[in-house]
């Protein structure tokens, strides 16, 4: 998958110490919820990618669209702590601008469904891995 698949194309939006001052500022939204379970199986599936429904399989939920909300709610609290107004990212011109593209791109035809993939964003990898919340080794 390419940048150009992606609509949203947030990739080198925002720094690995952008991301890991957003995700700290998180960290009291986690108590009760899978939020650091998504980032890390998101984070440890191969290239860092996977589908909506693959990562409700992993993480427990028995639908995929349970997944998206949930790691939807984790990336509008992450927008906000970046600055911005949770439901709309600054530079991305289409008319669906789902938060979560600022943890990952999408491939396959879109951000919403099933089958789309959601590959983790070079910055979030390293704001992860620098602040020890995964382990890079695998």
């Amino acid at each position: 998958m390419n940048a150009s698949n992606d609509p949203f194309d947030m990739k080198a939006k925002y720094t690995a110490e952008q991301y890991k001052d957003a995700l700290k500022a998180c960290r009291p939204l986690f108590a009760g919820t899978k939020y650091l379970e998504l980032l890390r199986t998101n984070y440890y599936a191969p290239d860092h990618q996977l589908t909506a429904a693959d990562m409700a399989e992993a993480v427990g939920y028995k639908k995929w669209n349970s997944a998206n909300l949930q790691y939807g709610r984790l990336a509008g609290a992450v927008v906000g702590h970046l600055g911005l107004e949770p439901g709309t990212l600054v530079g991305v011109d289409v008319p669906v601008t789902p938060d979560v593209a600022v943890l990952v791109s999408f491939g396959g035809g879109g951000a919403k469904g099933e089958n789309v993939t959601w590959r983790m964003l070079p910055g979030v990898i390293e704001a992860l891995e620098g602040m020890k919340w995964v382990r890079s080794d695998g």
